[in-house]
């Protein structure tokens, strides 16, 4: 039975690619060119004011305003610096266990009690900076529960409106107008930030892809905050939305480790890989009490678009210390390699029989059954059927 489904499948391929090919050759490219992104990488401070908060951003900003971006990305955590406009005697502590006793609450309800006073300045700082440089800034995480937010950009007020139990660690994306574009919560939570802050997660229902238009170019810009970003089923959304490049903000709580083999390749380089899409990874670094988080931000792409073939455009050269990296994202050689790459499920470089015979075996099924295989969804609409057939019969051959 199996052999007369694939043969079937393989005679359709043909048939159709030969009639309608053409149609679908120059599905994922649409003229794209250059656009230029930046990776900050602060170091952690606390700050006694939001005036104090918004000279660092802001030097953070001229260095990378060195290369021209279009798009800015901050990272996880950037908002904490601020928890001291609250709570400004946690800096007289030498662990955050000590500084938990003598508030006498847990990081959660800690978050929620500075949320209004965090959440406005974090938004005034961040829309200012946007507008000051005309560039768009993802602004790294803050951890706050749902709210209220009323003004305009530079004059946000930040009112909550949840509950203690749901504080969140979510992503602002701001336009260069200092407007709000989204949000993106994070979903995957790792056991400090379950176990200890008693932060609430998201779901991957929540994870949007947000288009924008720079200079005339189309980007499709995924959020993963962290964590989200080493899970394959975040990266196959963000991407089946339309990503274009996948922004992961990050606060490494953990030893450096070999970081370019064990954090860069298992988080933005293989989401590079697996969906096809740039990836940029800023960390905050620095010592929050007694813990010390390291990070090498990174920019990433599939190996076929760097020049050396590693799939890595730009990566810190410290760990332990501020700087800010940059990298050239040319959309259109993106959408390209897409189009080339299309019915490659096995992602071993042909497209050939064993294509067919993975396709064949998931035909029919959606999401929910369990043949389903999403790499065979070529136009994610989430069946596999005859048009992703189509898409195999198209580059049937084809090696890279």
């Amino acid at each position: 039975m199996k052999k007369k489904v694939v043969m079937l499948a393989f005679v359709s391929v043909l048939l159709l690619s030969m009639i309608i090919g053409a149609k679908f050759i120059t599905f994922c490219s649409n003229g794209s060119s250059t656009i230029t992104v930046v990776a900050v990488q602060p170091e952690f401070y606390f700050f006694d004011n939001a005036t104090n908060y918004r000279t660092y951003m802001t030097e953070m900003m001229e260095q990378a305003m060195i290369y021209g971006p279009d798009l800015v990305l901050f990272p996880e955590d950037i908002g904490t610096l601020l928890l001291t406009l609250q709570y400004p005697e946690i800096t007289q502590y030498e662990t955050v266990l000590e500084a938990m006793v003598a508030l006498g609450m847990y990081p959660n309800e800690a978050f929620y009690g500075a949320a209004n006073v965090a959440g406005t300045a974090y938004l005034n700082t961040f829309s200012t900076l946007a507008v000051q440089y005309n560039v768009y800034i993802i602004a790294g995480s803050i951890m706050l529960p749902d709210g209220e937010i009323t003004g305009t950009p530079g004059n946000y007020t930040y009112n909550k409106t949840g509950t203690v139990d749901k504080v969140y660690n979510i992503a602002y994306f701001f336009d260069p107008d200092g407007h709000i574009i989204g949000t993106q919560k994070k979903v995957h939570l790792i056991s400090l930030e379950l176990n200890l802050m008693h932060l609430a997660p998201s779901t991957e229902e929540t994870l949007q892809v947000y288009g924008v238009d720079i200079r005339g170019i189309h980007v499709g810009v995924g959020i993963a905050v962290c964590a989200d970003g080493f899970y394959e089923s975040v990266g196959q959304i963000l991407a089946q939305k339309g990503a274009d490049i996948i922004f992961q903000p990050t606060f490494n709580p953990y030893p450096l480790n070999d970081y370019e083999h064990n954090f860069v390749r298992d988080s933005v380089w293989t989401r590079s890989q697996n969906q096809l899409v740039y990836g940029v990874l800023s960390c905050l670094v620095g010592q929050l009490l007694d813990f010390t988080f390291t990070g090498k931000s990174a920019i990433t792409a599939p190996i076929e678009l760097t020049e050396s073939g590693d799939g890595i455009i730009s990566m810190a050269e410290v760990f332990n210390s501020s700087t800010v990296i940059h990298g050239v994202l040319d959309i259109q050689a993106l959408h390209e390699l897409r189009a080339m790459r299309i019915g490659d499920i096995n992602i071993d470089r042909i497209v050939n029989i064993q294509d067919v015979v993975i396709a064949a075996l998931a035909f029919g099924s959606r999401p929910e059954d369990p043949n389903w295989n999403p790499k065979a969804d070529f136009n994610g609409d989430s069946i596999i059927n005859i048009i992703d057939l189509v898409f195999i019969g198209i580059n049937f051959g084809k090696r890279w």
